[in-house]
């Protein structure tokens, strides 16, 4: 099925861990996956539709550095890893540009508390998934938190509001510090241009 095209995606391109969103699972939890790998998921209710949802595969390595894990909501989760540095994975499933502003409100008010939580921790975070913004190429609208390989050159709301959230937390867009292809290969094996999926970086850096 879809998760071993994944782990075999993963071995291909030497992955230890993968974020995904859009996983469409009810509830949250771990499952145990061929040759060692690990998905935990975070989704909808039991009792609503499936929709939304994400989701993060290990390899065995990296599973002995997982010190702990919460399922937020059906848009996000973290997965603590204590590597040579101690860094949170916060994986995220943002609204799309079209919907409702509440929700999308919702959203970075959730993901600002999981931040802050993070971060009073002494922990370092890496935000991946799909975010469902277009960011743009003006680096000064930006203030230091966007590189010179920016996305397409109009930005939308939700690619505005990423820049607010990276600006406010000392978030680099990591997407935009290196040259990348148009398209490439998401989860599921369904190609998406690189414009909605994005990371964002703890650095630290001053305006």
């Amino acid at each position: 099925g879809k998760e071993v095209e994944l782990i075999q995606e993963m071995k291909d391109r030497k992955m230890e861990i993968l974020g995904l969103s859009e996983v469409k699972r009810k509830g949250n939890g771990m499952r145990r996956l061929q040759d060692g790998y690990i998905l935990r998921y975070s989704g909808v209710g039991m009792d609503s539709r499936a929709k939304e949802g994400v989701g993060i595969i290990t390899n065995e390595r990296i599973e002995t550095k997982v010190s702990g894990w919460e399922p937020i909501n059906s848009r996000i989760m973290v997965v603590d890893l204590d590597l040579e540095i101690n860094l949170s994975l916060i994986q995220v499933y943002a609204p799309t540009d079209d919907s409702d502003i509440l929700d999308k409100e919702e959203f970075y008010v959730q993901l600002q508390k999981v931040m802050d939580k993070v971060i009073s921790k002494g922990r370092r975070v890496i935000i991946s998934g799909d975010l469902n913004g277009r960011t743009g190429q003006d680096k000064r609208m930006a203030l230091g938190c966007m590189g010179k390989h920016g996305g397409e050159r109009t930005p939308n709301e939700n690619g505005r509001r990423v820049i607010e959230f990276c600006i406010g937390n000392q978030l680099l867009i990591g997407n935009s510090f290196f040259p990348h292809k148009q398209n490439h290969i998401r989860g599921r094996g369904i190609r998406r241009q690189e414009r909605d999926r994005l990371f964002l970086i703890s650095s630290g850096y001053t305006q």
